[in-house]
């Protein structure tokens, strides 16, 4: 993530450490850390899964190219209050914590579907 997004973020992004979570086994116990992923990492973990609708007429969807899509419209959408782009690349976007580009994304869709619906009601 480039400078320009660390001090865009840096009011959400504090505190996003590793936390520590407690593993018991057989009366012993030991304090483990875990991070939160990246946007780019959940595409990752998501290559290869696929989901087949309908039985007789089946649909491969590919859900990392779905993420990537969802990582291609924060980019294009976030932008500064004077207008300029938040995010040069999609890679910046995928560096963020998952849960924020999640969020952005939300946000990016509410912001458009006023357009969406416009469309639909036209046609």
């Amino acid at each position: 993530m480039s400078q320009k997004q660390n001090d865009y973020f840096a009011d959400l992004l504090e505190g996003e450490g590793p936390q520590k979570r407690t593993v018991e086994h057989k009366g012993k116990t030991k304090d483990v850390y875990f991070r939160r992923i990246t946007g780019g990492e959940r595409v990752k973990l998501a290559r290869g899964q696929r989901v087949k609708v309908g039985a007789d007429n089946t649909m491969d969807l590919d859900i990392s190219d779905m993420l990537i899509n969802r990582h291609q419209l924060v980019q294009f959408c976030n932008v500064t209050e004077d207008g300029n782009q938040v995010f040069a690349k999609v890679e910046d976007v995928q560096a963020l914590p998952d849960w924020l580009v999640t969020q952005l994304a939300k946000h990016a869709d509410d912001v458009n579907k006023d357009l969406e619906e416009a469309g639909a009601e036209k046609q």
